[in-house]
């Protein structure tokens, strides 16, 4: 009932009203600090207005930029969003959004996020998930991708294609440059019959039953550790590695080149001075 009253009354206001709710923004923009919609095509004010304050979309509410409170039952869309949405399944925004975007199926955003993503049911159903056109600095929990470079923590199912600095938890993509703490089931590695990805290179750790990298520089900790280049320490019960300058502790140790220590079962140095090994190996 309150929210009948409340809906009832700013509709009225809206067209009653319209030099208190709407006016010429600074930059000569269209605006109201207030928008009622049910639908694009039923709201208090067109999709061209931009909105300074309160937004309430019943069902599927659109305007231009959304600065302030967000709120909606099914799908809210706006150009640029500054402050808090919180959606019932979606949220969409055509260009930046800086603040916080709730809705428990996804938030896409075209242009860059610095802020926090929230959607967990993405993590359950492939369509929709939290996507971001540009650069992330913040936070994302859920099915996860990033087509910039992203900067801070990723919970869930997270893909990078540009460069990543932070924590990831999970299960990790990366195609660009690691820079931090990737802890998962699989790092590099897509969960799909467990097909190769694109790897790109990491600097710091990797922890995780399947680890993989372009360049290692760092620590992978794992059961399977693989790196192209290696200049570090690989822990686990296979590591293999193309060019290695390190440490590698495991039951099979496998290196092309490398320059360093193998502790294992079975330690393998094709370019070594011993090419295999039980027990120990080395090459310097």
């Amino acid at each position: 009932m309150k929210m009948k009253t409340l809906g009832a009354f700013m509709l009225i206001l809206a067209f009653l009203s319209p030099g208190v709710f709407a006016g010429e923004a600074p930059a000569g923009k269209r605006w109201t600090p207030a928008q009622v919609s049910l639908w694009p095509s039923v709201q208090a004010f067109g999709e061209d207005r931009d909105v300074y304050g309160l937004r309430l979309n019943f069902l599927y509410g659109s305007s231009a930029d959304m600065i302030g409170l967000d709120l909606g039952l099914v799908r809210s869309r706006s150009h640029e969003m500054k402050g808090l949405q919180v959606t019932g399944i979606f949220n969409e925004c055509r260009g930046n959004a800086y603040g916080i975007q709730v809705a428990l199926f996804g938030n896409r955003v075209e242009g860059d996020v610095m802020g926090i993503q929230l959607s967990p049911l993405s993590l359950l159903f492939e369509p929709v998930r939290n996507d971001v056109g540009g650069r992330l600095v913040g936070l994302q929990l859920g099915d996860n991708e990033v087509k910039g470079e992203a900067i801070g923590v990723q919970i869930g199912w997270n893909e990078v294609d540009g460069d990543a600095w932070g924590v990831q938890l999970g299960w990790n993509e990366v195609e660009g440059k690691m820079v931090g703490l990737q802890l998962a089931f699989a790092n590099n590695i897509l969960p799909w019959f467990l097909q190769e990805a694109t790897t790109g290179d990491l600097a710091g750790l990797q922890v995780a039953l399947v680890n993989r990298s372009n360049r290692t520089r760092g620590l992978q900790i794992g059961v399977f550790n693989e790196s192209a280049s290696l200049s570090g320490m690989q822990l686990g019960l296979y590591n293999t590695a193309d060019q290695a300058a390190g440490f590698q502790l495991g039951l099979v140790n496998w290196c092309t080149e490398m320059t360093g220590l193998q502790v294992g079962l079975v330690n393998v140095i094709k370019g070594g001075r011993f090419p295999c090994l039980p027990l120990v190996n080395a090459n310097f």
